[in-house]
C-alpha cells in the first residue's frame, strides 16, 4: 500500500497549480500571460510586500488591490526582493525583463508554459 501512496502523492503534487492572490483574486486562474511585479520595502520591520500589476482596475489610494496576499486578503510579508522572485518562480512565473523607475526595481514576468492550461482564456473562435 505504501508503494502506491507515494507515487500517487507525487503525481498529484506535480499537476497542482500554485495560487497567487492579488487582493482576493487568484491570478493563476486568470488568462494572463504577463504581469509586472515590484516590491515595496517596509524598512521599520525589515520586510517587504510584493505588488503586482496584471491590468486590474484599482483605487490609487488603496494598495490592497495590488499586493500579493493570502486567500483571506491579508498581505504576505517577504524577506526582500529575492524572496518575492523565488515565490513567483515556484508558482509558475519567470522574469522576462527588469527596469528601475523612481528608485524601484520592477520585473516583467511571463507565465511558464507548463503552468498554463492550453485552453484557459481562449475564446471558441480561437479554438476552431
Amino acid at each position: 500500500m505504501k508503494k502506491l501512496i507515494l507515487p500517487l502523492f507525487l503525481l498529484i503534487s506535480t499537476i497542482s497549480f500554485g495560487q497567487i492572490y492579488v487582493g482576493k483574486s487568484d491570478i493563476n486562474t486568470r488568462p494572463l500571460q504577463y504581469i509586472e511585479i515590484w516590491d515595496k520595502p517596509i524598512k521599520s520591520i525589515g520586510k517587504s510586500y510584493a505588488m503586482v500589476d496584471y491590468g486590474q482596475a484599482s483605487d490609487k489610494d488603496n494598495n490592497s488591490s495590488w499586493r500579493v496576499s493570502n486567500r483571506n486578503g491579508a498581505p504576505i510579508e517577504f524577506n526582500g526582493l529575492v524572496d518575492v522572485l523565488n515565490y513567483m518562480y515556484r508558482n509558475g512565473w519567470e522574469i522576462m525583463h527588469n527596469k528601475t523607475t523612481d528608485g524601484y526595481e520592477s520585473y516583467l514576468m511571463k507565465r511558464r508554459a507548463e503552468y498554463m492550461a492550453s485552453d484557459v482564456g481562449i475564446s471558441n473562435v480561437e479554438k476552431e
